[in-house]
């Protein structure tokens, strides 16, 4: 299992708008140009966890996930997020992630689905990442939490906040959450979810094409 080797790059490109230019980054955090180059590729996970607190240590911020998440590309999940722009609604591409999702990063399952008049994800992350290296995985959580905002604001143009986030870590820097999330954040929690209003994920996609998500959907399906 690992991580979708351009997402290493675009995490690197973000990261480097907080101190050390791109390629010193890269090499402190022992990967080639060419390794991270090909969205086929896939980095070893332990490598590419380790890359948060490599970014955590530079930048003297525990919450640097937060802060990268904001500024990824929705091409940091590669051929997942151009079948997410084709979609018709955030809803259909939030179904889009929660089934390919794992070809970007296996550790970690999502789930989609409806209660009523809101719309949920879960994050389920892998239990042997949460307990051999607990820093890293709350980074990475932080960075799924903030890029997921950011990218609802790039495929739909509208700024559309959770209602709420609940995240199984403990409470810290409560601030630097409500910052970027801009909802209540639940800590300890027994799940990492996303809480959404219903009619906030119907919103259209802007760049809704029906041939192109049928092209990425038959390619994904294949892979």
């Amino acid at each position: 299992m690992g991580l979708q080797a351009t997402a290493i790059r675009d995490m690197l490109y973000a990261a480097a708008t907080y101190g050390e230019a791109y390629d010193t980054l890269r090499e402190m955090a022992g990967f080639t140009q060419e390794e991270i180059s090909d969205s086929g590729q896939v980095v070893e996970w332990q490598k590419a966890a380790k890359l948060y607190d490599l970014l955590a240590d530079i930048t003297h911020n525990e919450q640097i996930g937060l802060l990268m998440g904001g500024d990824v590309p929705v091409s940091v999940t590669g051929m997942v997020g151009f079948m997410m722009q084709a979609s018709k609604s955030l809803d259909e591409a939030i179904e889009v992630y929660c089934k390919y999702g794992h070809m970007v990063c296996p550790m970690i399952v999502y789930k989609y689905k409806k209660e009523g008049k809101l719309a949920i994800i879960e994050l389920h992350q892998n239990e042997l990442w949460k307990a051999t290296y607990p820093r890293n995985a709350r980074i990475g959580i932080d960075f799924i939490l903030a890029s997921t905002v950011n990218h609802i604001k790039a495929l739909t143009g509208k700024n559309i906040f959770p209602q709420a986030v609940e995240v199984e870590y403990a409470k810290d820097a409560v601030k630097s959450y409500t910052d970027v999330l801009h909802c209540q954040v639940l800590f300890n929690a027994p799940l990492h979810r996303m809480i959404f209003r219903a009619e906030d994920v119907q919103t259209p996609v802007l760049t809704s094409d029906a041939s192109l998500f049928e092209m990425f959907n038959n390619i994904l399906g294949q892979k």
